[in-house]
């Protein structure tokens, strides 16, 4: 009865190891389009920012620092705003242009790498699960086959041990 027991736990544990990693693709796509979304709306306030500088014949770094600079509290905040928008866009443009030349093998790395963790909140927030039909599905699939199967082994080791120390401790 108890290898029927573990021969469909095990059995639970694989299917669902290779459910939770087949969703990877499909979550990385939506993550990165929601990525793009973010690296294209600052583009356009930073060049919206940086017409405004060309008008008064600064690049974009003189007309910064220009607001940075100013005794005026309220200058020097919309300054730092302007610097705090232009790093974030660099910041994502880099981890949005890493996942789009990323390989099957390197995209879950460079995923952690680059997360920045409230657009990941964002995606999971209103994410739906589905199984994604393609040779990247099937290869997270076949990972994650593996983790759950080593998940049911380690949790059965688990398991036989302490019930190996609870029958000794009774025998005593």
């Amino acid at each position: 009865m108890l290898k029927w027991i573990g021969g469909f736990l095990d059995r639970i544990f694989v299917v669902a190891g290779a459910l939770l990693f087949s969703q990877a693709p499909n979550f990385f796509q939506h993550y990165t389009q929601r990525l793009g979304g973010h690296v294209a709306e600052l583009k356009l306030q930073i060049n919206v920012i940086l017409q405004a500088a060309e008008k008064s014949g600064k690049n974009l770094q003189e007309y910064v620092h220009k607001f940075v600079s100013q005794a005026d509290l309220d200058f020097t905040s919309q300054g730092e705003i302007m610097q705090s928008m232009i790093s974030r866009f660099h910041d994502l443009d880099h981890a949005y242009t890493s996942l789009i030349h990323s390989t099957v093998w390197t995209r879950p790395f460079l995923f952690v790498k680059d997360l920045k963790m409230d657009i990941a909140k964002m995606t999971l927030s209103d994410y739906s699960f589905g199984v994604t039909l393609t040779a990247e599905g099937a290869v997270y699939a076949l990972f994650g086959m593996g983790f759950g199967y080593l998940l049911y082994k380690t949790l059965s080791m688990i398991v036989a041990r302490i019930s190996r120390l609870f029958s000794r401790s009774r025998c005593v």
